[in-house]
């Protein structure tokens, strides 16, 4: 991976222990992550962010982030 890849898009509402999951389950050394509270938001809204966020970067870049459908482990 590198410092600046973009490799996996989603919600949560336990973002720490969803952090500390996928740097173990992808062995990652280090991570960074980006994140927008939407707190008043309801169910089907974030769904509906998270699929535009994937969308948008499969229009950019032409395939899905690496981690995103759980692909790219190894």
């Amino acid at each position: 991976m590198t410092g600046d890849e973009v490799v996996y898009l989603g919600e949560s509402t336990g973002l720490r222990g969803r952090l500390r999951s996928h740097g173990q389950k992808y062995r990652a050394e280090s991570l960074s992550a980006s994140w927008c509270a939407m707190e008043n938001a309801l169910a089907h809204q974030l769904k509906e962010r998270e699929t535009d966020l994937i969308g948008a970067f499969y229009k950019q870049v032409g395939e899905p982030p690496r981690f995103q459908y759980g692909g790219g482990v190894g």
